[in-house]
């Protein structure tokens, strides 16, 4: 009968309802950090010796009004503000050589950390490719003339000097040309 009892006395317990009870809330950030890049854009970029290259971008936390941001150009960091305020558009100047490069961006407020990247060139305009060889195009064809001169009029110095001269001043004006288109392009 004790057996009875004890069974019918937890049977009883569980019908009583417990006055303790425990809640926990949580609450996810759902939205995170935004990072935007202006410039550059995944694109290639036609620079001379000496240009920077601008750098243009901003990153939004749903969570802190300031958080960490660290800017990398292919790994190396050129940009870093451990007290970044919130929506703020940063823009600045820094040599990027030639060639093709990754930028990174990376944030983190004390929830989230987030990373954008993307990948530019910096390339060499036509006329610095061309510009080392005008010289020798000048040369080149400044020769020829003087070797027609010599070949049509072996013996008359006036013609000859009047060639020299005439090779001269159009290879100047055919260099001078090239130099402006080359500058166009």
């Amino acid at each position: 009968m004790a057996n009875i009892s004890l069974l019918a006395s937890l049977f009883f317990l569980l019908l009583i309802p417990i006055a303790y009870s425990e809640s926990v809330s949580v609450s996810l950030d759902v939205t995170g950090i935004e990072i935007a890049i202006s410039q550059p854009s995944n694109t290639t970029y036609i620079m001379t010796a000496g240009d920077n290259t601008t750098f243009t971008f901003s990153s939004t936390s749903s969570s802190d009004s300031t958080f960490n941001i660290t800017a990398y150009l292919d790994n190396i960091v050129i940009y870093s503000n451990t007290s970044y305020p919130n929506s703020s558009q940063i823009t600045f100047g820094y040599f990027a050589d030639y060639g093709s490069h990754n930028f990174t961006v990376y944030a983190k407020d004390s929830t989230n950390i987030k990373v954008s990247s993307i990948i530019f060139e910096n390339i060499r305009p036509a006329s610095m490719f061309f510009a080392p060889i005008i010289p020798l195009i000048m040369g080149a064809g400044a020769l020829l003339f003087l070797v027609r001169a010599v070949i049509e009029n072996p013996r008359n110095p006036k013609e000859f000097a009047e060639y020299i001269v005439g090779s001269v001043v159009i290879f100047s004006i055919l260099a001078g040309g090239i130099i402006i288109i080359m500058g166009l392009i």
